[in-house]
């Protein structure tokens, strides 16, 4: 006779705050997240990041996210959709206001979040039109 595997317990997710201030979000239990070599590798990350104020920010978010992402592959396919259904849709309301939860900080050394934001707001150029 066969017995069933238990599935593994859910891991929880943990706050840890390095040295620095930072707060990481991380999963897993609790033993292997106050390990010497996990706050070495938070303290790690937070070492290569750069601060960046709002102005180098934007000079790079310029020319460097956002001409990525309109020359993208993903971009060049939903452009023509979102343009052909704006054409179509006279009764779409107009977008006077956009709300984006869940981005994270751009700043913080996470590229996914400037690549999210150039997403968001080159789609609602064309919403927009």
């Amino acid at each position: 006779m066969t017995r069933k595997q238990k599935p593994a317990p859910q891991s929880k997710r943990h706050a840890v705050t390095d040295d620095t201030g930072w707060t990481h979000i991380t999963k897993g239990p609790k033993s292997t997240i106050n390990t010497q070599r996990t706050k070495r590798l938070l303290q790690q990350e937070t070492i290569r990041r750069e601060p960046l104020s709002l102005e180098p920010y934007s000079q790079k978010f310029k020319t460097h996210y956002t001409p990525r992402w309109r020359e993208s592959s993903c971009f060049q396919k939903l452009k023509p959709i979102l343009e052909d259904a704006t054409r179509t849709g006279a009764s779409n309301p107009r977008i006077t206001q956009c709300v984006c939860l869940g981005l994270g900080s751009p700043t913080a050394g996470v590229e996914a979040s400037s690549w999210e934001l150039a997403a968001l707001l080159s789609l609602l150029e064309i919403l927009g039109t």
